[in-house]
């Protein structure tokens, strides 16, 4: 029941994913039999090399809207190993401020990479060392949303960008000793309402896949009888769009207009 966010493991034999309806992290082989699970709380599932643990943030899925794919500021990163046995906090909460998400493990599964989500689409690109826990920031050419996910070489960091312009962006920079390097580059523009999500690259790393949640949305009215206080009929859509949320309609004090957010 809504399980999401599968992750297939490095030699291509299980799929790790978010069972939302029972909760937390499972695995299941990926030729098909029993679903297994690792954690009872979780989602953004993401493989080590070499296969033998999986980073998560510690918050679930709470909703699909695109906005809501962000985590609240108490969303810290963790580990769990294949074999079972208790998951493992490598990030604390509020070292570095605000929600930790969207892990991903560098080439060598020395080190997790994550967002810290500090304000409404603006977040830091962190890494932390699984042995140590010691967490640094990486400087960025852009402050990146989330959804990131590293080419097979290593050589590439591909995200999600808010830019000021007010636009969504998919973007890559180039990483040096495990550090992002130049300006980096956009590879593909697209509205707010239309935030992609989970970004996956095939294994030689020549194509990206991602999902993407948009949002549709409308204002109705609904005729009521003074008389009554009933309503009459059904609900008539008055306005229909798809590039935000609409919402908290008022009416003007002559009742010819009606202003919204």
């Amino acid at each position: 029941s809504e399980n999401l966010q599968p992750a297939w493991s490095p030699d291509g034999r299980y799929l790790a994913f978010c069972a939302h309806g029972r909760g937390g992290i499972w695995v299941v082989p990926a030729l098909g039999g029993a679903a297994r699970q690792l954690s009872d709380f979780g989602s953004q599932p993401s493989w080590s090399p070499d296969g033998r643990q999986i980073a998560f943030r510690s918050e679930g899925v709470y909703s699909l809207s695109p906005i809501d794919a962000l985590p609240s500021g108490s969303s810290t990163i963790w580990t769990v190993a294949l074999e079972g046995g208790a998951p493992r906090r490598i990030t604390q909460a509020d070292a570095p401020r605000g929600g930790h998400s969207f892990p991903v493990w560098s080439r060598d599964g020395k080190q997790v990479l994550f967002t810290a989500n500090q304000a409404v689409f603006r977040a830091g690109l962190w890494s932390v060392d699984v042995a140590t826990l010691r967490a640094r920031e990486l400087k960025m050419p852009q402050a990146p949303l989330g959804s990131l996910a590293l080419s097979p070489d290593g050589r590439w960091l591909y995200y999600v960008a808010f830019r000021k312009e007010g636009d969504m962006v998919i973007a890559r920079v180039a990483m040096l000793d495990g550090e992002p390097a130049g300006s980096g580059e956009v590879l593909r523009t697209m509205t707010t309402a239309t935030m992609p999500r989970e970004l996956s690259l095939s294994r030689d790393g020549t194509r990206l896949v991602f999902g993407m949640g948009s949002l549709k949305t409308s204002l109705h009215t609904l005729r009521i009888r003074p008389e009554t206080g009933l309503a009459e009929g059904a609900p008539d859509e008055l306005l229909r769009n798809t590039s935000f949320r609409n919402s908290f309609p008022v009416f003007s004090p002559e009742g010819s207009r009606i202003a919204f957010f």
